[in-house]
């Protein structure tokens, strides 16, 4: 494994578990980039990395097919032994995260907007057998003019395929967004990305970040069984209902979860006296 000194002079925007995310200059251009660079610990089984190298940088090549223009393109992908590097476009554009932070409490027409973006980027991956259990919220920006949200992909690993991943820790975004089932290295069911579409919506409503005061690896633990709190926000009669479907929707267990994301949205849509 090579990597280039170019990678080392760049801005650090992250740090993963995998890898690193850097804001560089490539040689010959004049506009920087966002350089996701994964290079698994050579403790970890060489042909296991392989395997799931191949599968990070096929995935990038699969999301020039979705044809949503809010899932962010990559522009280049570079595959070597040990080593995956794929560059995306540098937008600038606030991270959700951002936006949250200055902007709470969000109105429940923007958290619903952004929650009917989020499942169109999810089926748009799912069109293309990517499946995703992370939004996270550093890696989602906002247009601010048109509230139009763009996924840049953070993990690119389809943990539906490649479960074993789990056990050894190596998972990038919010361990807290993965449902249980998955965590505990169970195969997902259809009320899967119902539990996500919660976290993500208890983050929109109340613009604070389930377990986030907590560690990596203790999000990652105390996720498994911690309910999430209430979203104090509205008046008792709304707020009860709000949280009546986000409860439902979190539950650790996947057979007393909301079974669907479609039942999930239009159940949010009427908690939130909106119509879907």
């Amino acid at each position: 494994m090579t990597l280039d000194p170019l990678y080392e002079s760049g801005d650090v925007l992250a740090r993963l578990p995998l890898g690193i995310i850097i804001r560089v200059n490539p040689p010959g251009s004049a506009h920087p980039v966002i350089a996701k660079i994964f290079a698994p610990p050579s403790s970890l089984p060489a042909e296991f990395c392989e395997t799931m190298l191949n599968t990070m940088a096929k995935e990038a090549s699969a999301l020039r097919e979705t044809g949503n223009n809010q899932i962010v393109q990559p522009l280049e992908i570079i595959r070597e032994p040990g080593l995956l590097i794929v560059h995306f476009p540098c937008a600038n554009l606030p991270a959700l995260s951002q936006f949250v932070k200055n902007k709470k409490p969000l109105s429940p027409q923007t958290v619903w907007t952004f929650i009917k973006q989020l499942k169109k980027i999810h089926d748009d991956l799912a069109a293309i057998n990517i499946q995703r259990f992370q939004f996270d919220p550093d890696f989602l920006t906002v247009s601010e003019d048109d509230l139009r949200l763009f996924y840049l992909d953070i993990a690119m690993v389809n943990l539906a395929k490649h479960i074993e991943a789990i056990s050894f820790g190596y998972l990038d975004g919010l361990p807290q967004l993965l449902p249980p089932e998955v965590v505990c290295g169970n195969s997902p069911c259809a009320a899967s990305p119902v539990y996500l579409f919660s976290i993500m919506a208890h983050y929109l409503l109340s613009g604070e970040m389930f377990l986030d005061s907590h560690s990596f690896v203790a999000r990652g633990a105390l996720g498994i069984s911690e309910p999430l709190p209430p979203v104090r926000r509205f008046e008792p009669a709304r707020a009860e209902m709000v949280n009546d479907v986000l409860e439902r929707g979190s539950d650790k267990n996947p057979s007393r979860r909301i079974p669907a994301l479609p039942q999930f949205m239009i159940e949010l849509a009427e908690a939130l006296g909106i119509e879907a």
